[in-house]
This record gives structure tokens, C-alpha cells and sequence, in this order.
């Protein structure tokens, strides 16, 4: 089934993680990304596993060494949501998305899911055909 995160306020952490990881992803532009396991002298391994393949190394690294907070816009170029939207439409995009989502044939929804899964192991001419 597709994963869809909805991220407002703080997203720290493992919360990070998640929204990486969603199908897809909305973030209000008022939400702040952080990766602060290092403050607490615990290495970000799970957190990283999650980002690996879907964020830049130099992203990760920066986030992870200053544990900063970054804005949605930066985590949308980072590669770690999908869109970002205004605090105020955030309920409503998402509610619209939901209703397309849902109006697309179910086969071809977890089609695409696994389609994206399983492509990046394959090799080229499997993955045209």
C-alpha cells in the first residue's frame, strides 16, 4: 500500500527518517528537519540507513555533524519530501491527493510501488522491458 507522511512542527530524528521514506511526502513549510543523534552521543546509523539511497551524502553528513535544524524548502531539495505546501492548505492538499490516489486502479498503484522498488537492483535492459 502506498505511504502517505503528512510532517508539521519539528520532524527530529527517526521522524526524518520516516518522511524520507513515505511514498509521499507533505511537509507544511513551517516544519524544520533535524538529525540531533550526535548531541546525545548516539550514532545516527538508523537514521542514515533510512537516507542513503534518497538524499545526498553531503546533505546527510551536514545534518547529521551539526544536527541543525533545516526548513521544509531545504528537506524538499534535499530530496527527503515530496512538496511543501502552506500550514493553512496542508489538510486540503492532502485530502485532494488522497482522493486521487484513490481514483487510480489498485493494481497499478502497488504496481508502481514495486516497479520502484525491485528497478534500482536490476540491470537496464530488464528494467526497459
Amino acid at each position: 500500500m502506498p505511504v502517505v507522511v503528512v510532517l508539521e512542527g519539528r520532524v527530529m530524528g527517526c521522524g526524518t527518517a520516516i518522511a524520507a521514506l513515505g511514498d509521499v511526502s507533505f511537509a507544511s513549510d513551517a516544519a524544520t528537519f533535524n538529525i540531533p543523534d550526535i548531541t546525545h552521543n548516539v550514532m545516527p546509523t538508523m537514521v542514515m540507513s533510512a537516507l542513503y539511497d534518497r538524499v545526498n551524502r553531503n546533505a546527510i553528513l551536514w545534518m547529521t555533524y551539526t544536527a541543525q535544524f533545516i526548513n521544509a524548502q531545504r528537506a524538499l531539495a534535499y530530496g527527503m519530501v515530496s512538496t511543501v505546501v502552506p500550514a493553512n492548505d496542508l489538510n486540503t492538499d492532502v485530502e485532494n491527493f488522497l482522493k486521487v490516489l484513490l481514483s487510480r486502479p489498485r493494481p497499478a498503484v502497488l504496481g508502481l510501488k514495486e516497479y520502484l522498488h525491485i528497478a534500482p537492483r536490476m540491470d537496464e535492459l530488464s528494467a526497459i522491458d
